[in-house]
């Protein structure tokens, strides 16, 4: 289930270049990064937690599968688990990975791939399956799927875990494939693209917007990740929290957004966009803004004609950091959220 080896989605095996089934759909850019060696930075605490609950949950999902299977077939059964699988690319280039299972039932042989996800991560998922959407909604399970199913020349089971706010699995739902979603035409093509810029280092373009990405340094993007400390994300998130109550939570907003000012401080990205994640996950972008606003002297103009108002307007310089949240449908991908290993 979860990946959590330094190695990455690329590494190196004596002599073999090795993409892992898992990351082979990742961003190209990310990929490119890796295969040439650079150095990606740490995963957060809260993902590495993602990461856990899907080693935890990967049995339960399995017995459970095994419970619905044997209520159709009473000989239906899981096997071979995380069986090693390798699909040559070029002479020193090979994709590998290793399956989560395989069931038997009714005498066929289905390759199983197992997920666990967040209620809302499942809702999406199964909405781009069912709309023929797989493939571009969530690239790095459908070519992990894909791989598995072109190695072993079988059909696939897709099979979900739904976690509840506690992060456990208690239901699972299925979706077959009889077919690869992606053909092994593209999933070769893809690698062989990668090996030939990475040979004369033209750097592709982000093709997927990862959250938290581990070379955020090579993103096209002018926000940098800080993706370690929860409390500026917190504080990021009670910063717009006291917006929406401005007049009781006056104070409370300037105090947070001094706080803010020292942490961007500390981080040495004062002048620069940041994205930072509390510690419910949630992605915020903060910018720290200062500009002058012309202030209307009230109490000035009233000692005064009209004519003579604009006499008493003046400039007050304003500095305050603008957070937004991060739209879910980019912050939550799947694909790094709850990212599943080889």
């Amino acid at each position: 289930m979860a990946d959590t080896d330094t190695d990455g989605s690329v590494y190196f095996d004596d002599d073999l270049v090795v993409y892992r089934a898992s990351g082979v759909g990742g961003c190209v850019r990310a990929l490119w990064a890796a295969r040439r060696g650079m150095s990606p930075v740490e995963h957060p605490d809260w993902l590495m937690e993602k990461f856990a609950e899907g080693v935890r949950a990967e049995p339960v999902i399995l017995d459970l599968l095994t419970e619905h299977l044997r209520k159709i077939d009473d000989d239906a059964d899981c096997f071979d688990f995380q069986q090693e699988i390798e699909i040559p690319v070029l002479p020193n280039v090979i994709i590998r990975g290793h399956i989560d299972a395989k069931a038997r039932l009714h005498e066929r042989t289905k390759l199983i791939e197992v997920k666990a996800l967040a209620e809302s991560t499942y809702e999406r998922l199964m909405s781009a399956i069912d709309n023929g959407e797989f493939a571009d909604a969530f690239p790095q399970y459908a070519y992990q799927l894909s791989c598995y199913m072109q190695a072993l020349k079988l059909e696939g089971l897709l099979v979900v875990g739904i976690k509840d706010e506690n992060g456990d699995v208690a239901r699972i739902d299925l979706r077959d494939f009889a077919e690869p979603p992606v053909p092994l035409r593209r999933i070769k093509k893809r690698i062989v693209d990668l090996e030939r810029m990475a040979e004369d280092m033209s750097m592709p373009a982000c093709s997927v917007d990862l959250f938290p990405c581990q070379f955020y340094y090579l993103h096209d993007s002018d926000a940098t990740v800080v993706n370690t400390d929860v409390d500026l994300g917190n504080l990021a998130r009670e910063y717009v929290l006291c917006s929406k109550s401005e007049r009781d939570a006056r104070e409370r907003k300037r105090e947070i957004a001094e706080q803010i000012r020292k942490l961007l401080e500390v981080h040495g990205v004062l002048s620069i966009a940041v994205e930072v994640v509390d510690s419910d996950g949630k992605v915020w972008r903060i910018k720290w803004v200062e500009s002058d606003a012309n202030v209307f002297d009230v109490k000035a103009a009233r000692k005064e004609d009209q004519e003579f108002v604009q006499r008493f307007s003046k400039v007050q310089k304003r500095a305050y950091p603008k957070v937004t949240e991060r739209d879910q449908e980019q912050s939550e991908q799947p694909d790094q959220e709850e990212r599943d290993g080889d």
